[in-house]
């Protein structure tokens, strides 16, 4: 039989789920639920308690109990007369601010007799929770291969400059690639090698290769997410890298920065179709949990030894662990609900904002103008006609108001450029995009008319 409790919290669950109570709105006194449902008012706490529990609402003192997290809504404000499709940030007004409250409050109750110095290791109750999470993509693991940091290019940075078990020093990269990681590998003068990649993934005649008669240590990608292509590999390409990774003996870093929007529940993980022995998979919750700084990586036993040994030489130049309250605040939204909460609320705002961002760029195919991508992330490519210059067209939109930015810094290699403008509509607005692209399609029109 039901406890009374556990009805009144279902009850009030049920008129969440259904709209009848908004996030911000207030509930019910418990004087005024108590005869309602002609029970004590201890009974009615108690119910209350549950819902503060399960992240549903929170107390606040001499005022009542509110549903959690009255900013879970989209960016609507329109941003004066500008359209920011330059950033890949998302815009942070945009995500439950009270959510994050709360698990701030919580992580630090927890927490608060903590030592500060968490050594190499992530809190256990972190690590510990990590498998499950990682398994909702397909990624099975153990503790001892996960390691927990401040984000994907300082992973990099040391997966770039420690030795790999296969003895090889060149690194391989798709092409247009992350243009920080770009920058890092020329800056240190890193030997490195490009592979194109287009709408169509990449030649796997030359994929395979570069992988048997190359010095390859690893081959770098975002297989789910190319940023700036905004293109996933298909499941064949995934499964076919795996193979020659394991028969070449050359090791994959998957980045999948944006796992947590992927929609098509078939794209999944490249690194989820591999043994494990040759793949590293990186991710980053900045996409998701803009607020805190901290990165997972799953390695293979064979790293294990190597990464941790220079982990700790890398403690002489900066911190690798994400702070303990980043830690502990993650820890809380994977405990909860919250997480799945939150990603439900992005995918379904994204997949909103991605119909007119692709809607923006069939108008311009309408104009004879190449895009590239669009199908998945934030990201898309224009390809500048012939005609026309691509710094005056950047500019002449920027006179606009439209912010966007240029290919260059996408490709390792100037020689295999392509003018060409990157969009993203990671920190833009519905109606921002739909008003965007009216501008973009004008201008492209006028420039190609002049």
């Amino acid at each position: 039989m039901e406890h009374l409790y556990n009805k009144i919290a279902n009850d009030l669950i049920t008129d969440i789920r259904n709209n009848t109570l908004f996030p911000g709105n207030k509930l019910p006194s418990i004087r005024s639920m108590s005869q309602k449902y002609n029970c004590s008012k201890s009974t009615v706490e108690k119910a209350y308690s549950l819902l503060i529990k399960d992240h549903y609402i929170y107390c606040k003192p001499q005022s009542g109990y509110y549903l959690i997290d009255n900013l879970l809504t989209e960016k609507t404000d329109d941003n004066g007369n500008i359209f920011d499709f330059s950033t890949g940030n998302p815009n942070m007004s945009s995500f439950p601010l009270l959510d994050l409250q709360h698990c701030l409050d919580r992580s630090i109750d927890t927490h608060r007799n903590s030592s500060l110095n968490i050594g190499l290791d992530a809190i256990d109750s972190l690590q510990s929770k990590l498998p499950e999470y990682l398994s909702k993509f397909q990624i099975y693991t153990e503790k001892k291969n996960i390691f927990v940091n401040m984000g994907i290019l300082q992973m990099l940075s040391l997966l770039t400059e420690m030795p790999f078990p296969n003895n090889k020093n060149k690194i391989l990269i798709e092409e247009p690639c992350y243009s920080f990681y770009i920058r890092y590998l020329k800056n240190k003068n890193i030997p490195t090698i490009t592979i194109n990649r287009d709408e169509n993934g990449y030649d796997l005649k030359e994929l395979r290769r570069i992988f048997k008669y190359e010095d390859i240590k690893f081959f770098y990608l975002a297989p789910r997410a190319n940023n700036p292509l905004g293109t996933s590999l298909d499941s064949n390409t995934k499964k076919y890298i795996c193979e020659l990774a394991d028969k070449y003996d050359v090791f994959i870093v998957e980045d999948d920065y944006f796992g947590d929007y992927i929609i098509n529940s078939r794209n999944l993980p490249l690194s989820s179709y591999s043994f494990g022995e040759h793949t590293i998979y990186l991710k980053s919750f900045s996409k998701l949990i803009p607020w805190i700084r901290l990165g997972i990586s799953v390695v293979p036993d064979s790293l294990i030894d190597i990464l941790k040994k220079h982990i700790k030489f890398a403690y002489l130049s900066y911190y690798f662990s994400p702070s303990l309250s980043s830690q502990a605040t993650l820890d809380i939204y994977l405990k909860s609900n919250l997480l799945d909460k939150h990603t439900s609320f992005v995918k379904k705002s994204y997949k909103t904002k991605l119909n007119a961002f692709q809607k923006g760029l069939a108008s311009l195919n309408n104009l004879g103008i190449k895009t590239l991508g669009n199908t998945t992330g934030f990201y898309s490519m224009i390809i500048i006609p012939s005609s026309l210059n691509e710094d005056i067209v950047i500019n002449t939109l920027k006179k606009k108001g439209v912010l966007v930015a240029t290919g260059r810094s996408f490709f390792y290699d100037t020689d295999h450029y392509i003018p060409s403008i990157r969009l993203s509509f990671a920190n833009i607005s519905y109606n921002e995009i739909i008003r965007g692209f009216e501008i973009i399609y004008d201008t492209f029109n006028y420039l190609l008319n002049k």
